[in-house]
């Protein structure tokens, strides 16, 4: 939660918010699919489907964002190299 958090805001401080809304998305469609996934193991506590479905979605934005993060800080890194 707290990493996700620290690339939202940076991703906020440099305007770049369109990431956060497919971050967003695929939280969700990653929620999606870890549910429909796990309630097919058939669990004795069903509790465990949301708390595992949970944990992939927030792992799976918190990758994309990292992606993004590392993506975008190249791209300025470079630009700002070959300007001077």
């Amino acid at each position: 939660m707290i990493i996700r958090e620290f690339y939202w805001g940076m991703l906020m401080y440099k305007r770049k918010t369109k990431y956060l809304s497919v971050g967003k998305f695929i939280n969700v469609l990653a929620l999606t699919a870890a549910m429909f996934l796990v309630s097919s193991f058939h669990l004795s506590n069903p509790a465990l489907v949301g708390v595992i479905g949970m944990l992939v979605s927030e792992i799976s934005e918190i990758l994309f964002l990292f992606y993004i993060s590392k993506r975008e800080r190249r791209k300025t890194r470079n630009f700002s190299t070959t300007a001077v």
